[in-house]
């Protein structure tokens, strides 16, 4: 099946919706102190912060870092095995409002499903155990579309479709879940520029409605330039805030071990050095199926 479900520095919210005594919104998210193994293997360790309604934010590191082991964990796929995580307040695993978007390379692209079938899954909390999705399930699914410029790919199968429009798929199944917090593990690998515009695109819409974006990424340049913020991470959380705060030499150096530099130029920043291989840090996500 497809899955739904210290330095850091506090971002300033866009919304005071659901706002306490601080006149802050409350938080969507919040981390404390959590620690991630597998056996005594080390992946995540004591890391803390807050997200709130709209804040977008992109998760960068090394390969292996444990980027996609925190997700897990937030989602309550993975159990901690210290600290703790709250979403609106509840544990892991107990609010359908996060939407997990794994990555592409995770999902078995083959199986017989259409790109409506894959929104609708955003709507299973709601339609319950042994129901069939009733007439609001279905406006609300074909409004999604809409939003994410899918409508006239409603009845196509997933393996038809480009890269990008995989990727707005899930955006907009997330939009049919009515989810607070997104999470996306590596939207942009393996697509073309123009598919690349088409999620940071699909990402405005989100942004738009108040949800929450934590995007595991490689691309330092993006993240540098298109996001908020900007979680720098290697098992520990390096720094956390806005870009030009955070990508800077020293924390570079203290994530990639110096094997990653920026250059300031005309033009912005360029990074260059050892990106390495691909992340292995989690075990391998269930693939689509029934």
């Amino acid at each position: 099946m497809i899955l739904d479900t210290a330095q850091a520095a506090e971002t300033t919210p866009r919304s005071s919706e659901g706002q306490g005594d601080t006149g802050l919104p409350r938080p969507v998210l919040e981390l404390s102190g959590l620690t991630l193994r597998y056996g005594r293997q080390l992946a995540v360790e004591a890391v803390s912060l807050v997200l709130r309604a709209g804040d977008r934010v992109a998760v960068v590191g090394p390969n292996g870092a444990g980027k996609s082991s925190l997700f897990k964990a937030i989602t309550g796929i993975l159990t901690p095995s210290a600290g703790s995580i709250r979403v609106h307040g509840h544990g892991p695993g107990q609010d359908t409002c996060v939407a997990y978007v794994p990555q592409r390379s995770a999902v078995d692209w083959s199986f017989p499903l259409t790109v409506a079938d894959v929104v609708m899954m955003g709507r299973a909390a709601q339609v319950g155990l042994m129901r069939r999705p009733g007439a609001e399930d279905h406006r609300r699914v074909a409004a999604s579309l809409e939003v994410l410029r899918l409508g006239h790919l409603a009845d196509r199968r997933i393996a038809e479709l480009s890269g990008g429009q995989q990727q707005r798929m899930f955006i907009a199944r997330a939009l049919a879940q009515d989810a607070e917090l997104v999470l996306m593990d590596e939207p942009f690998s393996g697509l073309d520029a123009p598919s690349r515009e088409d999620v940071l695109s699909a990402l405005d819409d989100l942004d738009a409605r108040g949800v929450a974006v934590l995007l595991a990424t490689h691309d330092l340049r993006l993240a540098s330039e298109r996001f908020e913020q900007v979680l720098l991470l290697n098992h520990r959380l390096v720094a956390y805030g806005p870009p030009d705060v955070v990508i800077t030499d020293a924390n570079l150096h203290a994530a990639f071990g110096g094997r990653m530099h920026a250059i300031e130029t005309q033009h912005g920043k360029i990074f260059f050095g050892d990106a390495g291989c691909e992340e292995h840090d989690h075990p391998r996500v269930p693939e689509v199926g029934p």
